[in-house]
């Protein structure tokens, strides 16, 4: 959270982790990310992910995680974004908790879009469409865990209009996938 943000700039849900996302989650999801069973953590905070009216549907943190793979080696960090469903009582969990979106959104990032990155690559393109998507479930907890985007100069247009070069990559980015699509479904 940056120092000139105040509690009000986030949604209340997104101020404080819940109780299951905590250091034991983090390290086994990052254990077995890594491929790497010794992972330690050294250092882990949770702040929120996006200020107020970005979304509605979930609850996102951003994670700092500072671990080390092996007894001994060099310490590696990394950003995550974890995304869940609505836990605290009222009407954002109300009214998504029958919902079907993470699972959609789940299908999109595990299934189709890297299939369009497949369709893509053998085109000879190689934009990506996706961050990775490092951890998912659907029980006992819908999450999804992906790399911050942030990390590599991605970034949210807020308070300003988008650059046309800003313009042009979005667009360029939506025509590959509806190009892509509708090669799928001519298939």
């Amino acid at each position: 959270m940056n120092e000139s943000a105040s509690n009000d700039d986030f949604n209340a849900d997104e101020l404080v982790a819940s109780e299951w996302l905590n250091e034991q989650f983090v390290t086994e999801v990052l254990s077995n990310y890594e491929m790497t069973p010794e992972l330690r953590i050294n250092m882990l905070t949770f702040f929120p992910a996006s200020v107020r009216g970005d979304h509605y549907a979930s609850v996102r943190f951003r994670a700092k995680v500072e671990y080390t793979k092996r007894r001994g080696a060099g310490a590696s960090t990394k950003s995550l974004i974890i995304k869940t469903m609505p836990e605290q009582e009222g009407h954002k969990k109300e009214m998504f908790a029958d919902s079907y979106l993470l699972k959609t959104e789940l299908g999109m990032y595990s299934t189709v879009l890297p299939e369009f990155e497949r369709i893509l690559r053998r085109a000879g393109d190689d934009t990506n469409m996706h961050g990775e998507c490092i951890f998912h479930s659907l029980k006992p907890r819908q999450v999804m865990i992906f790399e911050d985007l942030v990390e590599i100069g991605y970034f949210v247009v807020r308070d300003r209009a988008p650059t046309f070069e800003e313009i042009r990559r979005a667009y360029l980015k939506l025509a590959k996938c509806h190009a892509v699509s509708m090669k799928i479904l001519n298939k």
